[in-house]
């Protein structure tokens, strides 16, 4: 025989009584706000994919129309054209030349910042390893999970960086760590400085590694002002 299922409110009042029900009520309530939130999170997350596949096609298309444009404007021949069209056709390829070094930089950027995405948490571990070795003073036992966290974090801001901006101007890192656990900059510093000369680059491009360095070695200069303001 199937058996019924309970009345919501023998469950809320129960062998608890008042306090077990209200207990409950909270337990449900919260529940229900948490399923809530990761709904959200997961439509965001999908929106987000979403918006970076369009862009992706965006740039791709802009991309072919500057090099069929290009393609056009060099089959002109340029000695038919007047002193004046002919300098302002080598104005135009210089422009398109810097249309297409600009793609040609965020694709780099890009690839270096899925490099980092694959390699954080390995470099993460690497270096707080090399780190913990040698300021046992500055980062004892009791703070190494939070510094290992933090080190992510700096790495995040990296990976910002590099995948959204392809510079660091517009990041603040503050906004990724603002109140650092380790009262010193050396083991911080020490552990990018690691990562750099480990020169874990994998099959990446020496302009991609460029990039990737780059924003490293600019990640040293921030952690050193944010402690010395």
């Amino acid at each position: 025989m199937v058996q019924s299922s309970p009345h919501w409110s023998t469950i809320v009042i129960g062998s608890g009584g008042i306090l077990g029900g209200i207990l409950t009520v909270v337990a449900l309530v919260t529940k229900g706000i948490v399923d809530k939130k990761e709904t959200q999170i997961s439509d965001l997350t999908q929106r987000n994919a979403r918006l970076e596949r369009e862009l992706a096609e965006e740039q791709e298309k802009s991309q072919r129309l500057i090099t069929s444009f290009s393609e056009r404007l060099r089959s002109i021949d340029a000695g038919r054209l007047s002193p004046e069209d002919a300098v302002r056709l080598r104005e135009i390829f210089s422009l398109i030349k810097g249309f297409e070094d600009l793609h040609q930089g965020f694709s780099d950027c890009k690839r270096a910042a899925k490099w980092l995405d694959i390699r954080s948490k390995t470099w993460v571990q690497q270096a707080c390893e090399s780190v913990t070795r040698k300021y046992r003073d500055l980062v004892p036992r009791d703070k190494v999970k939070t510094f290992k966290d933090e080190l992510t974090l700096y790495l995040t801001w990296v990976h910002t960086c590099l995948n959204e901006h392809g510079h660091t101007d517009n990041t603040p890192l503050p906004k990724f760590v603002s109140d650092p656990s380790i009262t010193s900059p050396h083991p911080y510093v020490a552990a990018v400085s690691y990562l750099i000369d480990k020169e874990d680059w994998g099959e990446l491009t020496p302009d991609q590694i460029a990039y990737l360095r780059e924003v490293l070695m600019r990640l040293k200069e921030r952690i050193g002002e944010s402690f010395a303001s």
